[in-house]
């Protein structure tokens, strides 16, 4: 990364690097010069003008832009001989033990961005690659091939498709009476048609693109209102669309591209899944009369009917479900409120776990 530098006196520049951090608790930042420990106090002095802890030489972070797992660290080196080109830095967690050392170029001028440092655990199975800037507030991902996925913005004018490989991010324009508006939310995928719909919740609406070409191809307009998540059952050939402020899922037909009919549950739908034979739909809901009342609930749906024939969770917060394995009805919902997780099995709960 890029720490801007300007001129000093003396022949020397002052040079001040920005990042992101994660996690910033318990992480300090050591000069790589070997092991000599005095050499090392010393290199941290030469830059910050101060004389750090002999056994734990380490430069000084100013953090700033704080959420819960991460910062904005800003370190100044106020002495850097002009001649210098660039330095290396290790970024160390004292909790976990992760350790990345960061190479730092001098350069004229502030850089673009602040990029992001993720300090992976040594015994994590994943390890962080690249982060990719997209639109404002990106709400929700959803993988349409295999290295491709779409982005509806919350608080922007489009929308957004990026390859994870490339990192080319595509734009997708839509009629300035939706763009204007914003409010983009979730997509699925409706394999028959080879297309992903998006859903805009302050127009009520699910906008439709071509999965191969990334072109819009429409719009349809609901009757119910905040519309957010969207699921496709292959089996009815019908997407269902969870509308948050009016209470109601809309059943939309993806043959005449035309809202059936609303199923009204009595609370605040969220996310929504279905039974291996598509006959009925696990629905989370966030609320009962409102969306902060802590009276959510997770039901079974029959989809002939439209109607509960099974209540699994009372209370909390219930947001998102998924089917956790094809040809099963073992499901996964979390409860947003109080931060559980709950494993349902054949219409019951057969387990729960708690999350951060």
């Amino acid at each position: 990364m890029d720490a801007a530098c300007v001129a000093a006196a003396d022949g020397l520049k002052s040079c001040k690097v920005a990042f992101f951090i994660q996690p910033f608790q318990a992480t300090r930042f050591i000069p790589l010069l070997g092991d000599n420990v005095e050499a090392n106090a010393a290199y941290v002095e030469k830059y910050t003008g101060k004389r750090p802890n002999a056994k734990e030489p380490a430069f000084l972070a100013r953090f700033s832009k704080i959420d819960k797992s991460q910062a904005l660290a800003e370190i100044v080196m106020p002495t850097v001989p002009g001649n210098e080109a660039g330095t290396v830095i290790a970024a160390h967690n004292a909790k976990s033990g992760a350790l990345r050392e960061i190479q730092i170029r001098f350069v004229d001028g502030a850089p673009a961005e602040a990029p992001l440092v993720v300090l992976d655990k040594a015994t994590a199975g994943h390890r962080f690659v690249h982060r990719i800037a997209t639109g404002k507030q990106p709400k929700s991902a959803m993988f349409i091939s295999p290295t491709r996925v779409v982005l509806p913005l919350l608080d922007d004018n489009h929308i957004e498709v990026i390859d994870i490989l490339t990192r080319q991010v595509t734009r997708l324009e839509l009629p300035a009476e939706y763009a204007r508006r914003g409010g983009f939310v979730e997509s699925v995928v409706v394999g028959p048609r080879g297309e992903f719909w998006v859903s805009q919740m302050k127009a009520a609406a699910i906008h439709r693109f071509s999965i191969q070409s990334l072109e819009y191809l429409g719009s349809i307009k609901l009757s119910g209102s905040w519309t957010k998540v969207l699921a496709f059952n292959p089996v009815r050939n019908v997407v269902y669309a969870s509308n948050w402020n009016s209470s109601d899922i809309s059943i939309v037909s993806a043959d005449t591209l035309q809202e059936i009919k609303k199923i009204k549950l009595g609370g605040v739908p969220r996310g929504m899944a279905f039974s291996a034979d598509g006959t009925s739909m696990l629905a989370a809901m966030f609320g009962g009369k409102n969306d902060s009342d802590g009276a959510g609930r997770t039901v079974i749906v029959d989809l002939e009917a439209n109607k509960i024939t099974h209540t699994i969770i009372q209370g909390g917060a219930n947001r998102h479900a998924v089917r956790l394995k094809t040809g099963t009805d073992f499901f996964a919902v979390s409860d947003m409120m109080r931060s559980k997780i709950y494993f349902i099995n054949q219409n019951a709960k057969i387990a729960e776990t708690n999350v951060y």
